[in-house]
């Protein structure tokens, strides 16, 4: 096994303090940032969907098994919902 040089652990030395220079620094900008500011937001009016149920559902009941539900929506605005 080969030993480091003096001038191999001055090197290692300083590359170490320069990445704990480097870690801390970015730690203490990442706590220490401060903001401020206003903002806003908007949002379109609120217009109901119509449900026209087309089946009939038998059989729901809590902790029953999952039944089919068919129907058409019709949505009075133009945006598209999913």
């Amino acid at each position: 096994m080969r030993k480091f040089s003096k001038k191999g652990k001055v090197y290692a030395a300083a590359a170490t303090l320069a990445l704990v220079a480097a870690s801390g620094g970015a730690a203490y900008a990442f706590w220490t940032n401060t903001g401020s500011g206003v903002g806003s937001g908007a949002s379109g009016t609120n217009v109901a969907i119509t449900v026209n149920q087309t089946g009939v559902v038998t059989g729901l009941e809590p902790g029953g098994a999952p039944q089919t539900l068919s129907g058409k929506f019709t949505n009075p605005t133009r945006a598209r919902f999913t």
